[in-house]
């Protein structure tokens, strides 16, 4: 931070040219590209400007939210998708992305059903194992692969009865092929 942080240290005050009240530092927020180390307006200050700014012409500064934010993703791709994979985790299942990462280092990275690792991929990602859940319940089962994940969501209804249906069928035809 250079020379700013100095500045700051020995600042008690400062004096808002905006509403011209001297405050103490924490009324300001930081900015390191000037030279105190503080913005110019207090936060006060700043948040009126913005909420006359945004009733002035609220579709610009809309916009102008977007396209900063979209510059910021274009630049930060990796964090982006833990941002968005943590946001996911919270909003779906009530996970934080620690007590994921903590469920899936317990099943050693694996598919609780076949014991592989994930197989499918987007855009060049191999995808994170799915988060297993009961839609009744919404109790979480464990992490599970794509391709086990889906035959557990088709056998939904009455699982163990419709996997019993299923293995008598497929021995009843390997007896007709053989």
């Amino acid at each position: 931070m250079g020379h700013s942080g100095r500045v700051l240290d020995d600042m008690k005050t400062k004096k808002c040219p905006k509403c011209g009240r001297e405050l103490p530092v924490g009324s300001f927020c930081k900015n390191k590209s000037r030279k105190d180390g503080l913005s110019g307006w207090c936060k006060n200050c700043r948040a009126q400007y913005q909420k006359n700014r945004k009733a002035k012409d609220p579709e610009r500064v809309r916009a102008q939210g977007r396209k900063a934010e979209q510059k910021w993703w274009w630049a930060h791709p990796e964090r982006a998708r833990e941002l968005v994979r943590a946001q996911h985790l919270r909003r779906q299942y009530g996970l934080s992305a620690e007590e994921y990462d903590t469920i899936l280092a317990e099943q050693e990275g694996v598919c609780a059903i076949c014991g592989e690792a994930e197989t499918r991929s987007c855009r060049g990602k191999v995808s994170a194992l799915a988060v297993d859940h009961d839609h009744a319940t919404g109790e979480i089962r464990g992490p599970l692969c794509t391709r086990c994940n889906l035959m557990v969501g088709l056998l939904e209804r009455d699982p163990l009865e419709l996997i019993e249906k299923a293995r008598q069928y497929l021995m009843k035809a390997g007896e007709r092929l053989t």
